[in-house]
């Protein structure tokens, strides 16, 4: 183990949350059973015409763990050819559990799918899944608009990854 005093580059890691986080996994408060990570995947394909062609069906969440969904990603197959599309899809996830939408109003694929910074939704805080329910994504398509401004075939990604966290009965 290399002594920090003899490494005047060494930076000690300030106080915090991720500190934190690190001292529980280290002392066994988060037991590798009682924690996993997820990275769920929902694809969009759209045909010129604007009709969805296939859309990822609900992913049914471990039932012995709450599901908290942490970021929200956002792509498409060829994004320098995208044009006017990603401002005429939008997407909510749904919690079927609760029958419970997780954003109030639905999100624009053009949000999330900026080309001068990363393809990314990210917000301090999570929301939580009840254990066992099916997670969806649920996008609609602006038919009439894509039909004059994009009348190509388009494929979109959203990517919802959270932690698994075991339930305490």
């Amino acid at each position: 183990m290399a002594d920090h005093q003899n490494h005047p580059q060494a930076v000690r890691v300030p106080p915090g949350l991720l500190v934190q986080y690190y001292s529980d996994l280290s002392s066994g408060m988060l037991p590798p059973e009682n924690m996993r990570v997820e990275n769920l995947q929902y694809r969009l394909r759209v045909d010129p015409t604007g009709l969805v062609t296939f859309a990822t069906p609900a992913v049914q969440i471990i039932s012995m763990y709450n599901f908290a969904i942490r970021r929200v990603y956002g792509s498409m197959m060829q994004p320098l050819l995208a044009g006017a599309a990603p401002a005429l899809v939008n997407f909510n996830i749904r919690e079927q559990g609760r029958n419970f939408d997780v954003f109030k109003v639905p999100v624009s694929m053009a949000s999330i799918l900026n080309s001068n910074g990363p393809n990314l939704a990210e917000w301090d805080g999570v929301y939580i899944c009840i254990p066992g329910t099916q997670l969806s994504v649920n996008f609609s398509v602006d038919r009439p608009r894509w039909q004059s401004l994009v009348a190509a075939q388009k494929e979109f990604v959203i990517q919802v990854v959270g932690d698994y966290v075991i339930c305490r009965s």
